[in-house]
């Protein structure tokens, strides 16, 4: 988690070799994929004699079909945004690693500290982490510090408590907000164009899925951005061509309760996270891999 700002554009792969029966199982992850990969990892190790690593996702994939019997997915990808690589759009990984280091005396090349004072800043999220990034811009001494969510406020993911204090601590809500794109000036990040949403219908994670509200469009101001989204689903092509079904909004269909925890429509394929329910809490995650793993011993029978 601590190289977030690589994990978006990367994977982080891990194969996991099974030696003492022969046997091969792959994890691939992005996003969380060094907490959530290794939560995982760490229970097959229990059944295995070595670990090895692999740094091509898709040579992985392909020798499932030859070698490994099993393969994990923890994959995710947050909603794209035209403009995210702008300067002044920060990841808050990035942004909130940066501070601590700054503020505790740790090494670090001087651009990773990204000094808010003085600033209009938006926040995009509103799970924990954009509570860290707001209350830390505050502390930095932003002028103006927004939090945009594209939910209300009854189903932020964030602690009740965080979101008080950063009202209190005078941290502005923008609710029923979706970012779609990031403004520029001649190649630097001045705002955020939003949608005003409304909630629909639960998806499979029980939540209700916001819907944006044609014409509602609007550009909030801004110094700096910071994007501290939750995370989606985004299936890539390999997953077609393994036959892993997934269902109206791109998430891989892997259900819990079944024979084997988590398994796909391809048998030698499971899957957990964010890949499968939406944007949810890194705890979550965690436990779903460590699921999705025990239903890989299950099915491997070891």
């Amino acid at each position: 988690e601590h190289d977030h700002s690589r994990a978006v554009a990367n994977f982080a792969r891990r194969k996991l070799l099974l030696g003492q029966w022969k046997r091969q199982a792959g994890v691939i992850g992005d996003h969380t994929a060094r907490v959530v990969d290794q939560s995982a990892a760490e229970l097959l190790r229990h059944r295995a004699t070595d670990v090895n690593c692999i740094q091509d996702e898709r040579a992985l994939v392909q020798n499932m079909n030859h070698r490994i019997e099993q393969g994990q997915l923890t994959r995710g990808d947050h909603p794209a945004s035209d403009g995210e690589d702008l300067p002044g759009v920060h990841k808050a990984l990035d942004y909130l690693v940066g501070n601590v280091n700054e503020k505790m005396g740790y090494p670090q090349p001087k651009e990773n500290f990204i000094d808010l004072k003085g600033k209009t800043v938006v926040v995009l999220g509103g799970g924990d982490t954009a509570m860290d990034c707001v209350r830390t811009a505050v502390r930095q001494q932003a002028e103006q510090v927004f939090c945009v969510y594209r939910r209300d406020e009854e189903n932020m993911p964030g602690s009740r408590r965080e979101v008080q204090n950063a009202r209190e601590e005078g941290v502005q809500f923008l609710f029923n907000r979706q970012p779609i794109g990031v403004v520029d000036y001649f190649g630097e990040a001045i705002g955020v164009k939003v949608v005003e949403t409304r909630l629909g219908e639960p998806g499979p994670d029980g939540r209700r899925r916001p819907e944006q509200v044609e014409g509602s469009e609007a550009t909030l101001e801004a110094d700096a951005i910071i994007m501290a989204f939750g995370f989606q689903p985004s299936p890539t092509e390999w997953m077609t061509d393994m036959e892993i079904a997934l269902n109206d909004w791109k998430g891989v269909v892997a259900p819990e309760h079944q024979t084997f925890k988590f398994q796909t429509t391809n048998p030698k394929v499971f899957a957990g996270g964010d890949m499968v329910r939406g944007s949810d809490l890194v705890v979550t995650a965690i436990w779903e891999g460590r699921q999705a793993a025990e239903g890989i011993l299950d099915y491997l029978a070891v």
